[in-house]
C-alpha cells in the first residue's frame, strides 16, 4: 500500500528546505488515512533546519495534524 507515496530523489535546491507540517507540498491528509487503514498506532514530527523557535514550529505542526488526523 505504501507504493501509493513514491519517494522523490529530486535533490535540486528548491527541495532543501523544512517547513512545518502541514505548510509543504505532502499530502498528509491522503498519508494519514492510509496510516489509519494500516492501523499505525504513534505518528513522530521531526523538526528540521526551520527558522525560528523550536516550539513554534512544532505547535504548528501539530495543531495542523489534529485537524485532519483527530485522536
Amino acid at each position: 500500500m505504501w507504493n501509493q507515496f513514491p519517494s522523490s530523489n529530486d535533490m535540486s535546491p528548491s527541495s532543501a528546505h523544512f517547513t512545518e507540517v502541514g505548510t509543504g507540498s505532502i499530502d498528509w491528509p491522503h498519508i494519514l488515512a492510509v496510516a489509519r487503514k494500516l492501523r499505525v498506532e504513534h505518528c513522530f514530527v521531526e523538526r528540521g533546519r526551520i527558522d525560528g523557535p523550536p516550539i513554534d514550529s512544532i505547535r504548528a505542526s501539530y495543531t495542523y495534524l489534529r485537524k485532519i488526523f483527530p485522536a
